[in-house]
């Protein structure tokens, strides 16, 4: 496991311990293998979010079909454990060493969910290539609260401004057929 985490520890922008990436494979596996038994008849389960749909999939290429067995949780320490032992552990990971704004605690669909014109805004850089959206959404989750509120306000804004230009693009057309249409019918007298 030490290599596996070397490596994804240099691919992923956030800090993370050994334990919490071998605890988040855990209960990512139980997760699978319980959605696997959800299904009907040899069929995949259904989802309601298609980010679940997409985890399952991935995960199934990862562990199979989700025929085997979960292995309960274990209840309390190990054998072998004492109190001074787990506490010298929970020492260790001190809470600057915990990840800061991990992608569920800060991102995630409830953070878009959050800031749906900043997350529109990604879509509407057309010569913008994929892997620069996904960066500029990477960099906003780590941005600061007030930033991103700050830029919301003002992508609301901005679409409140477009949708008063569009209605008076609209009147201005609507006032020119009347000019047209009265023009018609006062040559037709």
């Amino acid at each position: 496991m030490d290599g596996f985490f070397e490596f994804i520890k240099g691919s992923i922008h956030i800090r993370f311990t050994q334990t919490q990436l071998v605890n988040k494979a855990r209960r990512m596996r139980r997760k699978f293998v319980r959605n696997a038994m959800r299904g009907r008849d040899g069929k995949d389960p259904s989802f309601k979010r298609p980010h679940d749909r997409r985890a399952y999939e991935v995960s199934k290429t990862i562990w199979g079909d989700g025929k085997m067995k979960i292995r309960p949780k274990r209840r309390g320490r190990p054998f072998g454990t004492s109190n001074r032992i787990a506490s010298r552990k929970r020492e260790v990971i001190k809470k600057e060493d915990a990840p800061q704004n991990t992608q569920e605690e800060k991102g995630g669909e409830d953070f878009w969910a959050r800031y749906p014109c900043l997350r529109d805004s990604i879509d509407s850089f057309p010569s913008l290539p994929e892997w620069g959206k996904k960066l500029m959404m990477e960099k906003l989750i780590e941005t600061p609260e007030e930033k991103l509120n700050e830029l919301e306000g003002r992508w609301k804004e901005l679409g409140r401004a477009v949708c008063e230009l569009h209605l008076s693009h609209l009147q201005l057309i609507k006032d020119q057929a009347k000019v047209v249409h009265e023009a018609m019918t006062s040559d037709s007298q």
